[in-house]
């Protein structure tokens, strides 16, 4: 992200290195199309895949600083690039899927949802946390991870504090999720999202996505 703001402030326009010493190396075009892939299609591949290939083929990283990042060997990383690289075109192949019954939530989730946003902008945090189950999971990503509900509840300690944000429900790929906007933000579309998992009533995980905005392009939100 670094790499990209860099280059966004400059003016300068992205360039990738293609490093010739990767086994089976892409065309031209076929690195280009892995480049543009959607954000839906990389998020399909294995972690490792998804990591090595969006820092090589989207981001120009080396295949050595590919390894450092990933805190594997570089004959690791060249494996986990080939095996990406050759996924994202069986996935290129094959015809667009049809929208499934689950991209809708079910009534329950959606009520929860609801609640959940509702005390948000009400500013009820004591409820919020109250919602939370013993084990709750929170991904701040690109930032910080805790589990327990003592520790996500000092997180919504610092939303207890910022005034700027309004809360709005939606849903990506059928999972509920908190859409957030700034007030501040004269264009007023969503600024980012929070990803939000429920068991037995209760909230099991959160993926907030406050540092890492660049998901919400091509996520296919929709707002409920």
């Amino acid at each position: 992200m670094d790499f990209l703001r860099r280059h966004a402030r400059d003016g300068t326009p992205l360039t990738l290195e293609i490093d010739e010493t990767i086994a089976a190396p892409g065309d031209a075009q076929q690195d280009r199309e892995i480049a543009t892939a959607g954000l839906h299609t990389f998020m399909r591949l294995a972690p490792p895949q998804r990591c090595a290939v969006i820092l090589k083929d989207v981001l120009g990283y080396s295949v050595e600083e590919v390894g450092e990042v990933m805190e594997t060997s570089v004959p690791a990383a060249k494996s986990a690039l080939q095996r990406g690289r050759a996924r994202l075109r069986e996935l290129g192949d094959q015809p667009p899927q049809p929208a499934r019954p689950g991209h809708v939530l079910a009534e329950p989730e959606r009520r929860r949802l609801v609640e959940y946003v509702a005390c948000f902008n009400a500013r009820d945090f004591d409820t919020l946390r109250s919602m939370l189950a013993d084990d709750v999971q929170l991904d701040l990503v690109n930032r910080l991870r805790v589990k327990g509900r003592d520790k996500v509840g000092e997180y919504l300690h610092r939303y207890a504090l910022a005034q700027q944000w309004r809360f709005e429900a939606g849903c990506v790929e059928g999972r509920p999720v908190m859409v957030v906007f700034d007030r501040a933000d004269p264009a007023g579309g969503p600024a980012y999202f929070v990803a939000l998992d429920f068991a037995g009533g209760a909230v099991t995980g959160i993926r907030d996505f406050l540092y890492a905005r660049y998901v919400l392009d091509g996520a296919g939100l929709r707002m409920l």
